[in-house]
């Protein structure tokens, strides 16, 4: 358009965060500018202004970004493999202007890790000149132990120790560590299946000085952390000799029936400060992030009364005895896929059942058939960066596969950022086009190993339950871990009009009565001998996250066989 330079600013209301643009190279002298400026600006259109481009970079306020504020874009933890907390500590990393590599003495403005991690690298050299000794271990804790809170009440999965003090870093003294290399105290994930749950951890402090130190322990839940049910314990003072060490015992205490434990899409963080402040110089302190998520799980197995082998006009009996500190909430499908624990395959992502039943009729998106899918151990969370599960279907049964469902989320399938409302998103292989599976959202948890697809047949190529309906199709499904490795299941049948079970049951077992029981029987002897379900499994979606289903293969009897006689054209 023949413009010699442009000055771009945020048109969405409250754009005020500066943001780092990217794009195709251009040859024209750009900006960015905030949305208040901007619209500050405007009134200005026409007018002749001077621009200057010379390098006398200057620090000017940022009157719109509050100090010590996490961005808006900064990803939170805990980390993906263990539920570890991340990330250990904040640094600035915000529109920073700083040294651009291999342009002399120009400079560059970026956001992000970019930014943020060459702060604390800095950071760290100060302190290896000041303290030469000290071993990586020893500098990483003193800038965790001296980090101050954000003003923006960020929780400790966001904000970690807090925002790096490069002074008081580099004049720490003393310092506290508690998990090796972590610094942090670190239970992750806690299943158990007791009433209460105990654990002891060490926090070792090590002061550099040639004078003893006495320091009062305290700790505390912080913002937006969980409190019910969970406490820590540890001694009220703790001295440490010149230039020695004291380990100091955290006793944690979880009692299950106080910490929430639904299956849904919600992390049950606990997460605080253990602090240490010095008795002769109160501003002398010591402070160690600390994070878990506590997991009671129930169980339920077979008392060994079960009947398994039946004759179609009878039924099966599943009897459940159940152990653990809360009440199984149960659930019941045919299994169709029994898959065994591949060794290449990291169990997250490996099949160990599928199962398939219809659902429901809705009144507005129809009838609903429900994909069961078990997982030989538990995602972190269920995206398909961590485990993806890929359902393949052949609604004309041709022979050629027409539609492919994966789990994603709603965020990056808008082609926005990630988040956590997981969805099934569908791919048409015949013309590549991506669209939604499903009104409905994956029926799963974090740190879990089942989940539940909501169907509807009009969104997945076949029809509403009529005598003349397309209700059968053919499937396949694949699992992927974290580093792509894939298990394939075997292909299946299956006809949402035609369900081979039906079931009666006894009332969800707990600690007032640890007794229960599953009776399938046969609805549809064409569905099922359509299909040949190997079995069923129980479902217990309070139960241990590596596995929250109990199999039963089933036997059913009875079936007269049927021949049918050949005849010729003439």
């Amino acid at each position: 358009m023949g413009a010699v330079g442009a000055i771009i600013f945020n048109h969405s209301t409250g754009g005020n965060t500066w943001v780092t643009m990217g794009g195709d190279p251009v040859n024209i002298p750009a900006a960015f500018i905030t949305h208040d400026d901007g619209l500050n600006l405007v009134p200005a259109d026409g007018q002749t202004v001077v621009v200057s481009a010379a390098d006398d970079v200057q620090s000017l306020p940022d009157p719109y970004t509050p100090a010590d504020k996490i961005a808006d874009f900064s990803s939170r933890g805990p980390r993906g493999t263990d539920s570890m907390l991340k990330p250990d500590i904040t640094a600035p990393g915000v529109a920073i202007f700083a040294a651009a590599m291999g342009e002399g003495v120009n400079g560059v403005s970026f956001s992000g890790t970019s930014m943020a991690a060459p702060h604390v690298a800095g950071v760290a050299a100060l302190m290896r000149q000041a303290h030469p000794n000290w071993t990586v271990e020893q500098i990483k804790a003193a800038m965790m132990n001296t980090a101050v809170d954000l003003t923006d009440n960020s929780p400790v999965p966001r904000q970690g120790a807090g925002r790096v003090d490069a002074y008081k870093a580099v004049t720490a003294d003393t310092v506290a560590i508690g998990d090796k290399d972590l610094v942090s105290l670190n239970w992750g994930v806690v299943p158990f299946s007791t009433d209460f749950y105990y654990d002891t951890k060490l926090i070792t402090l090590r002061n550099f000085t040639s004078t003893a130190k006495v320091y009062t322990a305290t700790w505390y839940f912080y913002t937006e952390s969980m409190t019910k049910g969970v406490s820590l314990s540890l001694p009220v003072t703790v001295s440490v000799s010149a230039n020695g060490s004291a380990s100091v015992p955290v006793n944690l205490t979880i009692d299950a029936t106080q910490v929430p434990n639904e299956f849904e899409r919600t992390l049950e963080e606990y997460s605080g400060y253990v602090v240490f402040t010095n008795t002769v110089v109160p501003t002398d302190s010591l402070r160690v992030p600390f994070y878990l998520q506590p997991r009671p799980y129930s169980q339920v197995s077979d008392d060994g009364t079960s009947v398994t082998s039946f004759p179609y006009t009878s039924f099966g009996w599943l009897s459940l005895e159940h152990t653990g500190p809360i009440s199984s909430s149960l659930f019941i499908y045919p299994v169709y896929v029994a898959d065994t624990n591949e060794l290449d395959v990291l169990d997250h992502g490996d099949i160990r059942y599928i199962g398939m039943d219809y659902g429901w009729n809705n009144s507005t998106y129809g009838d609903i058939f429900v994909p069961a899918i078990s997982s030989y151990g538990a995602w972190h969370t269920p995206q398909p960066y961590i485990s993806e599960f890929d359902m393949y279907l052949d609604v004309d049964e041709d022979g050629t596969y027409d539609l492919l469902n994966f789990n994603w989320n709603y965020g990056a399938y808008n082609g926005g950022d990630s988040d956590d409302v997981w969805v099934i998103v569908q791919v048409d292989l015949q013309t590549s086009d991506l669209s939604l599976g499903s009104p409905y959202l994956i029926y799963t948890d974090y740190n879990a190993s089942f989940q539940e697809w909501y169907l509807p047949a009009t969104w997945n190529g076949l029809e509403d339950i009529t005598t003349t309906a397309n209700t059968d199709f053919n499937y396949q499904f694949f699992g992927f871990d974290v580093l792509g490795n894939s298990d394939a299941s075997e292909a299946g049948y299956f006809d949402i009009a035609k369900r081979p079970f039906v079931y009666l049951a006894s009332d969800d077992p707990g600690p007032d009565n640890r007794s229960a029981a599953w009776v399938p029987i046969v609805n549809d002897t064409g569905g099922y001998l359509a299909t040949r379900p190997k079995g069923v499994m129980v479902v217990d979606y309070n139960g241990h996250p590596d596995n929250q289903v109990l199999y039963f293969p089933l036997d059913v009897t009875g079936f007269t066989n049927i021949f049918m006689p050949l005849i010729s054209q003439q």
